[in-house]
């Protein structure tokens, strides 16, 4: 026989316990119906979870995995393009060296195709300088990085009537004279453009003034070429353009080149390093302090563009930055490292001249799947002038038009490999992109198997919970009422 009391409601407790847990089962079925999940509270499904969020991460790594691959295409579309391009120009050389080759023209027919195929040579590098993010594809990436260090340049023209053949070069100069072309400025003077390395010096001449003109970098004021005027005789701007060429001896077809004098920075500057955006050729390395916002510039230039960056200056009994150790990455790729004792308020005065070699490919890497390991690489092989072996080859007359078809058959095929092996690497691409994306959707699968409530089963429970809630409040509020019944039994008997 059970126990009867009146302190302890034993039946009051049991229903509000019942009452207590089909309002937690009708709670999990409603937020199981609300989200669509089984696993919406960990504590439901613990192993579900814990599987969910694996295939979750995996499912997001290999949907981006996914877009990897598509952009890797379109970036094998835009290369393959480009040499297509380059192989329809090399075909109409090919032609134009057939034509020069055979007794059906003259020289003067021949001087004019040699033109035109200049040109198109020309044009064979500027298709290889197509960029991807910055990147030249056929260009050959960078090479070995040389800094010149303490050295002197050779500044020396040609003789004229007027100019001094000494020439005064600041700040970062470097490449031979491509061109001089002098205009006027109205009133009593002469506006002078030169080309040195594709940098644009440009200055003023007085017509018939004698002293020294400075010529200023259009890319950066602080690179000038000062030449000294000693005679009077410059008093039109065609005598100005005449000895200027004469003094870069751009009138025999022989420029001179001119550089600057290359500072040795070796000391603070310990180590330079190239990155994949960075193109070879000749760059002017340089550091400066300003003192009254008390930062230091980090600069490098090769004549076309400049790359800088700014740092708030420390001195070397400042414990910051591991003793003023730095690593500055400019946007071109260029990596500067500074010696760990760098008094950065007083640097090392001058230009350093870092030669840039061309490498041997640009190599992009694509990661295709949830590991990293599962990279795809792209290889471009450099496709200059250079580097289809066209340096220097002409078509002015019959023999050298011979040599140079034999030499245009063997791009043309290098070209056409790159092209072929593009293509496969695509192919490739396809095949990996179609395999996410079937595992893609069988990871989904999966994920549902672990994580996606059955509906019908959660509405169903839902259901249940409900009338039993219902039930279960009911009994709970009956059994309330039992203690006071029993008082009212108990009175009953007593009287």
């Amino acid at each position: 026989m059970g126990l009867v009391s009146i302190n302890t409601n034993i039946d009051a407790l049991n229903a509000g316990r019942f009452f207590n847990q089909n309002i937690s089962n009708l709670s999990k079925a409603n937020a199981q119906l609300s989200s669509g999940r089984i696993d919406s509270d960990a504590s439901d499904a613990p192993a579900a979870a814990a599987v969910g969020a694996n295939l979750s991460s995996a499912i997001l790594a290999q949907t981006q995995a996914a877009s990897n691959v598509t952009q890797a295409c379109a970036l094998i579309s835009l290369a393959a393009g480009s040499l297509q391009s380059m192989s329809q120009i090399l075909q109409t050389m090919k032609a134009r060296a057939t034509q020069a080759n055979a007794d059906t023209i003259g020289p003067a027919q021949r001087a004019m195709l040699n033109e035109e195929y200049q040109s198109l040579l020309k044009q064979v590098d500027n298709t290889a300088q197509i960029t991807w993010n910055g990147v030249a594809l056929f260009a050959g990436g960078s090479g070995e990085s040389t800094r010149l260090g303490d050295k002197t340049a050779a500044l020396t023209g040609a003789t004229t009537d007027n100019i001094a053949t000494a020439i005064e070069l600041s700040g970062f100069i470097a490449g031979s004279v491509d061109s001089v072309n002098v205009d006027s400025s109205g009133g009593n003077a002469g506006s002078v453009n030169v080309v040195v390395g594709g940098q644009s010096f440009q200055g003023t001449i007085t017509l018939g003034a004698t002293g020294k003109t400075q010529l200023t970098s259009v890319t950066d004021h602080s690179n000038t070429i000062t030449i000294d005027i000693t005679g009077t005789g410059l008093t039109t701007t065609d005598k100005i353009q005449e000895e200027l060429k004469t003094l870069f001896q751009l009138d025999i077809g022989s420029p001179i080149s001119l550089r600057s004098v290359s500072a040795d920075l070796s000391v603070k500057l310990t180590e330079v390093e190239t990155g994949a955006a960075t193109s070879p050729g000749i760059y002017g390395l340089s550091y400066g302090y300003n003192s009254t916002a008390q930062t230091v510039t980090y600069k490098i230039s090769n004549g076309l563009q400049v790359w800088e960056k700014t740092y708030s200056a420390f001195e070397t009994s400042d414990a910051n930055l591991d003793r003023n150790a730095r690593t500055v990455v400019f946007d071109n790729g260029f990596t500067v490292k500074t010696a760990a004792d760098n008094d950065e308020r007083n640097p090392t005065v001058g230009v350093e001249i870092v030669n840039i070699g061309t490498g041997n490919q640009v190599t992009m890497n694509f990661q295709v799947g949830d590991v990293s390991t599962n990279v795809i690489d792209i290889d471009f092989k450099p496709a200059t002038v250079l580097a289809l072996k066209l340096t220097g080859t002409v078509i002015s007359e019959k023999s050298s038009a011979a040599t140079t078809a034999d030499a245009l058959d063997k791009a043309i095929i290098e070209v056409s490999n790159m092209i072929a092996k593009l293509g496969g690497t695509k192919a490739q691409l396809n095949f990996t992109g179609q395999s996410l994306a079937l595992q893609i959707q069988n990871e989904h699968n999966a994920k549902a198997t672990f994580t996606d409530a059955d509906i019908t089963t959660a509405l169903q429970s839902a259901q249940e919970a409900t009338a039993l809630v219902n039930m279960s409040s009911t009994i709970f509020q009956n059994t309330l009422q039992q203690p006071k019944k029993l008082a009212e039994l108990v009175q009953t008997v007593m009287r």
